[in-house]
């Protein structure tokens, strides 16, 4: 996963750490500095882009949009 930017790192990073629990753009902004000005379309943007290439799985859609890590 040496391909991933830091962002995605964070997110990869908190999915290893919470299994199974979903994680949401709101959680994002609130907990972690790096995206706390990110609008919630961009972090979306993230978790899709992550789950495309395999790493993880998105969860609802538009503004319910979540990420999820799976192996």
């Amino acid at each position: 996963m040496s391909s991933l930017n830091e962002y995605e790192q964070i997110i990869v990073n908190w999915g290893q750490t919470n299994p199974g629990v979903v994680l949401k753009a709101r959680i994002l902004q609130q907990a972690s500095p790096p995206f706390k000005k990110m609008p919630p379309d961009d972090i979306r943007i993230l978790f899709a882009s992550l789950a495309d290439r395999l790493i993880g799985e998105v969860v609802g859609d538009g503004d319910r949009l979540g990420w999820r890590w799976s192996q």
